[in-house]
């Protein structure tokens, strides 16, 4: 399974695109980190959806999902889908669960 065509690419281009990879990634935690500080259940909840979003991860399922559907792998691409779903239930009951609860978390963790 491939989902990178580097048919054609030289090494230069390829660590363009990886340091884009990097930099979004980073940014992307880094942001995840100073949003989860002194935040409550439901801030947590969605910043952690947010930073889902910031990696496109809704985006690469869909891909995963069309990729299945085309090579003959229908149930795989339904459950792709269904995964992603019980994901998104998740992330709801998790922010009505925890609104304005005080989460109290070790400060080691948030010490990207």
């Amino acid at each position: 399974m491939v989902f990178i065509d580097r048919s054609g690419e030289d090494g230069a281009e390829i660590l363009e695109k990886l340091e884009a990879h990097r930099k979004l990634i980073s940014e992307t935690l880094f942001k995840l980190r100073d949003n989860l500080k002194n935040a409550d259940g439901a801030e947590m909840t969605s910043a952690v959806f947010k930073a889902l979003e910031d990696f496109g991860a809704f985006e690469k399922v869909k891909q995963l999902s069309l990729y299945f559907e085309q090579n003959d792998e229908s149930i795989l691409a339904e459950e792709e889908l269904r995964v992603w779903d019980m994901l998104m239930q998740l992330f709801d009951t998790l922010y009505e669960t925890l609104k304005e609860k005080n989460i109290y978390h070790r400060k080691d963790i948030l010490s990207l």
